[in-house]
């Protein structure tokens, strides 16, 4: 049995005269469309986990370059603090988290005309914002006591992505080698 491949000398001409840099910038934006696309799917799975409530890790998701790798970083960068981490893989008991984000949660969590922390104040007679301080320390207690669970928003993302990641690069390095003055 004989396989022949025709058109050998034609490609290896047309991919000398294309050039590694044509090809590398293909490639570079598929990455980050396909990159895109996972930030894209991550953000609809917080919202369908009920992890969105502030809004914060949702908007800081970010498709960053890597010159040095020749890459792209791909994910959520909110300051300092893992809060990514923890949601998608849950926290464990130690360690207070911090409060004050927390009390932000629950600020927004609550606020409205008809929520609970209006009708918690009214009953007991205390300040909404001494009654959001004392909830929130008493959260972080209990998470620092017993942890939380995960709510996976960032793996289910770029599982759901992965042949997309492949088809972005492929498309757009396809799409350099059709143009008509390479052919």
């Amino acid at each position: 049995m004989t396989v022949t491949v025709t058109g050998q000398k034609e490609l290896a001409a047309a991919l000398q005269q294309i050039g590694r840099g044509d090809i590398l910038r293909a490639a570079d934006r598929g990455l980050k469309q396909a990159g895109l696309s996972i930030i894209a799917d991550a953000q609809v799975n917080l919202r369908h986990n009920h992890t969105n409530t502030t809004g914060r890790l949702s908007q800081s998701g970010r498709v960053q370059r890597v010159p040095l790798e020749g890459g792209y970083d791909v994910g959520f960068m909110m300051g300092e603090q893992n809060y990514a981490g923890a949601v998608e893989y849950g926290r464990r008991a130690g360690g207070m988290p911090p409060v004050d984000a927390l009390r932000s949660w629950l600020k927004k969590k609550h606020s409205g005309r008809n929520s609970a922390l209006r009708a918690a104040a009214a009953f007991t007679g205390r300040s909404q914002d001494r009654l959001l301080t004392s909830s929130a320390w008493a959260i972080a207690k209990s998470i620092a006591k017993s942890g939380t669970r995960p709510h996976p928003f960032f793996a289910p993302a770029v599982n759901k992505n992965h042949a997309r990641i492949v088809r972005e690069v492929r498309d757009a390095i396809v799409q350099v080698l059709n143009r008509p003055n390479y052919v």
